[in-house]
Order: structure tokens, then sequence, then C-alpha cells
């Protein structure tokens, strides 16, 4: 019993994710009546659209690049496959903008027939639609990518809530950051860091002529 009520209190997973809502909060709790949320009833009725609170923060990729296409060292490509496809993987990738963390964890579950759902979170980021967000992740049972410039500096309520999501989904969460993060590694238990440098100029050129096509035979090497 006390367990059910635990999982039914305000910050339970069921009500903190929004997967259940309570129709009256004006009337003892052993009275109130819970139901589905309605995004949750939609989703199971074949909508597969995005929940309107995720305009502006979360989407789905039309187009993912094979990860034979993403410039980037091979061995840190596996080392990053292997990290990010644990069931419940805990991951936080540093690096610059523009080198391809985000899309090669795309290319890593579109691999696997997942989605991966990019979430961009900002100061301007409210708890409603960052629930909302993790909320389709969960739904499409793919992976969220969570990216942020700098994840500390973010409103204390808005990482709080993020550490819940890392200690209640069942899901890979991956952070795509700009800055190492102290106070999110201290909140999340079993969180693998994972730096990721700018490829060197011999790795792109080395990248680029695997992309390229094979060079066209010479006139002399045509057969008349």
């Amino acid at each position: 019993r006390d367990a059910v009520l635990e999982r039914f209190d305000e910050r339970g997973p069921l009500r903190r994710h929004r997967i259940v809502v309570f129709d009256r909060l004006d009337v003892p709790a052993s009275m109130r009546a819970v139901r589905l949320s309605d995004r949750i009833l939609a989703f199971l009725r074949g909508d597969d659209a995005m929940d309107e609170l995720v305009q502006g923060i979360a989407r789905i990729s039309a187009l993912v690049p094979p990860i034979a296409e993403i410039v980037l060292a091979p061995e840190l490509v596996d080392q990053i496959r292997r990290a990010v496809t644990a069931p419940t993987a805990r991951v936080v990738l540093v690096g610059q903008p523009g080198t391809g963390r985000a899309l090669l964890v795309e290319a890593v579950f579109a691999e696997l027939g997942r989605r991966a759902i990019r979430i961009e979170v900002s100061d301007d980021t409210t708890i409603e639609s960052l629930i909302a967000s993790l909320r389709e992740a969960v739904l499409r049972g793919g992976v969220a990518i969570v990216e942020a410039a700098n994840v500390d500096q973010l409103p204390r309520p808005l990482r709080e809530e993020l550490e819940g999501a890392t200690a209640s989904l069942a899901i890979p969460i991956v952070f795509v950051l700009d800055k190492p993060a102290v106070l999110l590694a201290h909140g999340i238990q079993h969180l693998v860091g994972i730096v990721v440098p700018p490829p060197s100029y011999r790795q792109r050129f080395a990248l680029w002529q695997l992309a390229l096509p094979p060079p066209l035979a010479y006139d002399k090497d045509l057969e008349v």
C-alpha cells in the first residue's frame, strides 16, 4: 500500500512525468479519481504527433546520416556507441558545438531502429515543456538528447527536474554540453563523461575520403 501511494505522490514518477493526473484536488486523496493524461491517451490511440508543449524545445530529426558519414575518430565513435546504448545510459558528451556529438547519437539509435528526441534546454525552458519533452522520448522508447551550453547555470528547478528524470526514467539520457557539468555530475549516479575533441585535419581528411565517391577513370582507362 505504501509503495503504491508513493508512486502516486505529487513527486512520484507517475505524476511527476505527467503520466497520470488527478481530476480533483479539492477532495481527500483516497476519494480522487486518477486517469491517464490526455497526451498518453492520444498516443495510445495512434497520435504520433509531438505534444504541443514541446514546440521550440524538442524535435525529431527527419534525416539522420549514417554513422560512416559523421566526421569523428572511429575509436571515439565506438566508445560513444557503447556508452549510449546501455539500457539506462546516463552519458554526458562535452565538446565544442559542431563536432557531431548529438548527430552521432541520433545515427547510433537510427541504426537500431529507435528515435532520438533532441531537447534544447536554456534559462527560458519551462518545467512543463521539459517534462513533456522527456515524456515524448519515453513514449517512443528512444533516447533523450539534452543539449545545453552550461547546464550548471540553469535554474535550480530545471536541474532538479533533469536529475529526477535520470533517476526514474527507463530510457537512455545523453547530455550534450559545451562545458563540464560539475553540479549535474554530483546529482546523477553512474554518469559517464566523454570529452569529444574536434577532429584533427588528418582525421577529417581521412573520413572525407571515405565519404567521397570513387574517382572517375581516365580516358585512357576507358574501353572504346
